[in-house]
């Protein structure tokens, strides 16, 4: 076992692909920006068999808090320990760095992956929401003096130094110090924050794609239902023309305010991920 190295990424999509289909949609262009960013927030290591790739675990931290991003191992090595291995080794390293619990989501049908997250201590404490509306349907009226803008990296980072922000899942605080130093490589990604009357509203960040995955979703803690319709309706404007057909929405199910505005406008859950958080042992 040992750290994932930007040669390695074609093992670890197709091992990603081979495993997680349709949990995400991550391709080689992700992992590759996610090796060579070598944030210190980030932990990615594979597990090797005769020299060959068969698994992999990537986790952040921040603080005192950890999360797998993702763990998976090759079908052909499976029940071996591999996963095990993997688990615990991300584990002992996000303990040496200072973590006392880390967190992980498990999509709702992937019994599976519930099962061995449990036996090895996981207990479920919480559930995020997937939403999903088309675009046509939107019917999202105008937000006065809306300003919509694509920032390059250095507004982003700027941006994030000036503002305090909700964002709408629980994991985002934990990534995003990382993330800011992937994006430096991954260009398909975009941030698209909203303005109005010159206020910050809300940022979102995606991949525009036909069905589009908005990764991060934060909006201002002043007001945050008008916020949010603020930034909907900047996304709404921005996917005109772009070919986004549908837009999917992770919120927390704690986020009353996001989840009720989101329903309100038209948003529908399609699916359910729980939280599973797992203290560490001194």
């Amino acid at each position: 076992m040992r750290l994932a190295r930007p040669e390695d990424s074609k093992d670890i999509l197709r091992i990603y692909e081979q495993s997680l289909s349709g949990l995400d949609d991550e391709g080689i262009e992700w992992y590759m920006s996610l090796l060579k960013a070598r944030a210190r927030e980030s932990i990615f290591l594979v597990a090797l068999v005769n020299g060959k790739v068969v698994g992999f675990v990537q986790a952040y931290h921040n603080g005192n808090k950890g999360y797998v991003e993702a763990l998976a191992v090759d079908p052909r090595y499976r029940n071996m320990g591999i996963g095990s291995a993997l688990l615990s080794e991300v584990e002992r390293r996000l303990k040496k760095r200072g973590v006392k619990i880390v967190r992980l989501n498990v999509k709702y049908n992937n019994l599976k992956a519930l099962a061995f997250y449990l036996k090895r201590g996981y207990i479920v404490d919480g559930v995020t929401l997937l939403l999903r509306v088309r675009v046509r349907e939107l019917k999202l009226p105008p937000v006065e003096n809306l300003m919509v803008k694509v920032l390059s990296q250095k507004e982003r980072e700027a941006l994030y130094k000036d503002i305090e922000a909700m964002p709408s899942t629980w994991w985002s605080s934990i990534t995003e110090k990382a993330d800011s130093k992937i994006y430096r490589y991954y260009k398909s990604e975009i941030s698209l924050a909203v303005y109005s009357d010159d206020k910050f509203c809300g940022i979102a960040e995606f991949q525009p794609e036909e069905i589009t995955i908005i990764d991060y979703l934060a909006v201002t803690y002043r007001e945050p239902s008008c916020s949010l319709r603020a930034l909907l309706r900047g996304i709404l404007l921005y996917s005109r023309g772009k070919g986004i057909e549908e837009i999917v929405i992770p919120v927390d199910s704690t986020k009353k305010a996001l989840l009720k505005t989101l329903i309100d406008e038209g948003f529908k859950i399609e699916g359910v991920e729980y939280r599973l958080s797992k203290r560490l042992k001194r």
